[in-house]
């Protein structure tokens, strides 16, 4: 797929490898019931650039999880409805391509929710005289998958994140454009439904964050020219992370939607 126009300097590409760099902080002080919150915004960050979350797409494709997943089950039992403790070798390829895209697929799946990380910690991961609460498993499961992978995925997306020339930097948006209707539409009825909202599974300053980037991202659409900076770090994010972070009343599908919708508007925008 070719996401022409999206493409970094040199600069950009170092303040998105900082701002990766960042997110290792909160990576490292994860507690049990933030975990899967701290996993989604690191890979919604990953997100937040086409050019990477292409490359990061293709690396996860190279883990078949549902056999992996099968594997684990196999050595001990069903992940669900066993209060059994225990510790296992993880299944993981001796290829290191595919031993990093699956781990970053269970992480995935901690952070959409699929598997709750504390039930897997404990199922898998027990330590006899070490700590097994949620908080201490979480910060097991950062130790031993999630920091060596946050690692080595920075190491697998530098040399595919293309420095791109400064003219590239802004376009002109045609506002008359199906695209650019469609993009709006989206956006609207993505924030109608997320403001009404009354879920638990996002913090209230969140989510108030979140509908703030949405409108301010809306407005950076209806300008007449639009630097793709700040609709990737601005919008982009923000669709990423709800499209991750929030799964109910199907807030997900729609940041999903509302995410391909803008990608459609700028790649149909013209240089100025």
């Amino acid at each position: 797929m070719n996401w022409r126009g999206w493409g970094m300097n040199e600069e950009e590409r170092r303040a998105y490898l900082s701002g990766y760099d960042f997110l290792v902080i909160d990576l490292r002080g994860a507690n049990g019931a933030d975990l899967p919150r701290v996993l989604g915004r690191w890979l919604g960050y990953v997100d937040t650039n086409p050019e990477a979350a292409e490359a990061l797409s293709v690396l996860e494709a190279r883990a078949d999880m549902a056999a992996w997943l099968a594997a684990l089950e196999a050595t001990v039992g069903p992940l669900e409805g066993s209060g059994t403790f225990g510790a296992v070798d993880l299944p993981w390829s001796f290829d290191p391509t595919t031993y990093l895209a699956e781990r970053i697929g269970l992480l995935r799946r901690f952070a959409r929710g699929e598997l709750k990380p504390h039930d897997f910690g404990v199922r898998f991961m027990y330590e006899r005289g070490g700590s097994n609460s949620a908080d201490g498993v979480a910060q097991r499961i950062v130790a031993k998958i999630a920091e060596p992978a946050f690692r080595e995925l920075r190491e697998w997306l530098r040399p595919r994140l293309t420095a791109a020339p400064a003219s590239d930097r802004v376009v002109r948006i045609d506002h008359n454009s199906a695209e650019y209707a469609e993009a709006i539409a989206k956006l609207d009825e993505l924030t109608e439904v997320l403001r009404g909202s009354n879920s638990s599974s996002l913090d209230p300053e969140e989510k108030g964050r979140i509908v703030v980037e949405l409108d301010a991202g809306r407005q950076l659409l209806a300008a007449p020219r639009v630097r793709l900076t700040a609709v990737r770090v601005v919008l982009i994010g923000a669709l990423s992370a709800l499209s991750l972070l929030f799964p109910d009343f199907g807030v997900n599908v729609l940041a999903s939607a509302a995410m391909l919708a803008v990608q459609a508007v700028i790649r149909s925008g013209r240089e100025p």
